[in-house]
């Protein structure tokens, strides 16, 4: 393995720790397709790249110019305290193993050099084995523990931190090419493990960091065994014999407790009960849970019995399977989905909800597209079929004729608010044809209630209610139910006195709350099962929905 460059680090300080963590980030961020491709184990759900990525993403975005400013062992447990809160799916739970490593190796420290990184990947690899009821080789596991070894051996030598870093990266590519051999089920479908392979990318970035690489992240070659070739996809015989397969959903979420002193094994065994492919850790009062499960809400109300749950991650794994094995959905089921979104929270659930065939048009200050603009969405749309989810009463009208003026076969279902077309998205399934996805779409946007809270511009009656300018409006199903000077208090009412308590609501923020006012939200409105989200949108403080 080649270094490149000419001046070498045989220290990290803090702000070479962090700039190095940024050249993980883009590394990944790099690899993220092929890691993506990769990923079959515990599920073939082809998101371990994005996971990884997103998880080192969270510590850099929650790091400030003068975290980099406090000495390193400090630092690394902040590091380590925010890769735990913002792990994403099972591949970051591992990974959050190695900053908590990484953390623990520089207590009393402030440097990392040689000694305290092997001493990192030992910790790494008990955080990681500790972390998983049921440990299986094969996986980034072991990976951690071959890199761990040879670092011991590193020391025992007295390599400096440039060649123990280089001779570590290296046993992390050939530890990545020898999983199929540990794991029977990487060698069918013709992959290398991929979250193993996301570590190796790690290692191999922090290896170019150190010794001086002025571009240490790149894209990497798959390390296939027997001098094979990874040819972008998963075996499609694999990938046939387990299409009919159910996998249920991916859920990780983070529990704030009162406790420090947790049983993580009980609480494993007790998450066995409920799901499978279990991960648990903690560090100080926050736990972090991820299991993959039929049902979401039994987990989360179980995390919510540990104490408040936050950070919810839900991947949609029979989703993510389709996705992967048919990579362009939108080519072999002849439609594509065209909505509406007046905020970038919003986009962006309707983006992770789309099925990858969905185009979105935005709605800049709530102004409605003419027909002309949609027409051209429409018409640049590769499928012939297309569904056109309104989300505004005054679009319903103007675009039923649409199907007329356009070359596509334009289906639309009319629903007057976004709340309705989130509803009416989650019911899309594309193995389902056009008639039996509007059916089933519409009954579910019909069967929610929806409403909003907002701010009146000026006096003005509604229902028969009178506003007054600047004050607070609550309504739910077209009807004014609360006005009032505190929009929380509004909020609140709206919901329990026309809401029952056995619904769940779903609440669209029109700014980004902090942890403060959250809390408040969930406090007064503790009797319901709720998820607050950031919607954006302009004009109304809340969009809700209840189901």
């Amino acid at each position: 393995m080649t270094i490149e460059g000419n001046i070498k680090l045989n220290t990290l300080d803090s702000v070479q720790l962090s700039k190095a963590i940024q050249s993980f980030s883009k590394s990944l961020e790099i690899n993220l397709e092929t890691i993506n491709a990769l990923n079959i184990f515990p599920v073939p759900d082809g998101d371990t790249g994005t996971n990884m990525y997103l998880s080192v993403k969270y510590i850099l975005e929650n790091l400030n110019e003068k975290d980099k400013e406090k000495p390193i062992n400090i630092l690394a447990k902040d590091i380590a305290k925010l890769s735990l809160l913002g792990a994403r799916g099972n591949s970051g739970l591992i990974l959050s193993q190695f900053f908590k490593g990484l953390s623990q190796s520089l207590k009393n420290k402030k440097f990392l050099d040689s000694n305290s990184f092997a001493k990192c990947l030992d910790l790494a690899t008990k955080n990681a084995y500790n972390s998983l009821p049921n440990p299986v080789e094969g996986t980034m596991i072991t990976v951690f523990r071959e890199c761990a070894e040879q670092a011991n051996l590193e020391v025992s030598k007295k390599s400096d931190f440039p060649k123990l870093i280089s001779n570590v990266a290296e046993i992390s590519i050939e530890s990545v090419r020898n999983t199929p051999k540990l794991l029977p089920v990487l060698d069918e479908a013709g992959v290398i493990d991929s979250g193993g392979f996301g570590f190796a990318i790690i290692l191999t970035t922090l290896m170019n960091f150190i010794c001086g690489n002025k571009s240490p992240s790149k894209k990497l070659e798959v390390p296939m065994p027997d001098s094979k070739s990874f040819e972008g996809k998963i075996n499609l015989k694999f990938l046939s014999e387990h299409e009919l397969d159910e996998w249920g959903f991916c859920t990780t979420f983070s529990v704030e407790t009162n406790e420090i002193n947790l049983d993580l094994k009980s609480i494993q065994k007790e998450l066995e009960i409920i799901g499978k492919s279990v991960a648990v850790d903690s560090m100080e009062n926050i736990l972090k849970i991820h299991v993959h499960v039929e049902n979401s809400d039994i987990a989360i109300s179980y995390g919510k019995k540990l104490g408040k749950v936050s950070n919810i991650e839900i991947g949609n794994m029979d989703k993510q399977f389709f996705n992967l094995k048919n990579n362009k959905p939108s080519i072999n089921y002849n439609f594509e989905i065209v909505t509406f979104a007046s905020g970038e929270g919003i986009a962006e659930l309707i983006h992770s909800a789309g099925w990858d065939i969905t185009k979105i048009i935005r709605l800049n200050n709530n102004a409605l597209p003419s027909i002309s603009e949609i027409l051209e969405v429409i018409n640049n749309c590769e499928a012939d079929n297309i569904i056109l989810i309104t989300n505004n009463p005054n679009l319903i009208a103007s675009t039923n004729q649409i199907d007329e003026l356009s070359k596509k076969i334009v289906t639309v279902i009319p629903t007057k608010n976004e709340q309705e077309g989130i509803s009416a998205l989650f019911a899309f399934n594309p193995d389902n044809d056009i008639e039996t996805n509007s059916k089933l779409m519409e009954e579910s946007y019909l069967s929610i209630s929806s409403g909003f809270v907002a701010i009146s511009s000026r006096n003005v009656k509604l229902n028969g209610v009178d506003i007054k300018k600047n004050n607070y409006f609550g309504i739910l199903d077209k009807i004014v139910h609360k006005t009032g000077k505190n929009k929380l208090e509004v909020l609140n009412s709206l919901i329990k006195n026309n809401i029952e308590e056995e619904k769940f609501i779903t609440i669209f923020s029109k700014d980004k709350l902090n942890s403060t006012e959250t809390e408040k939200i969930e406090s007064l409105l503790n009797n319901y099962e709720i998820e607050i989200i950031y919607g954006g949108q302009s004009l109304q403080e809340f969009l809700i929905s209840a189901e």
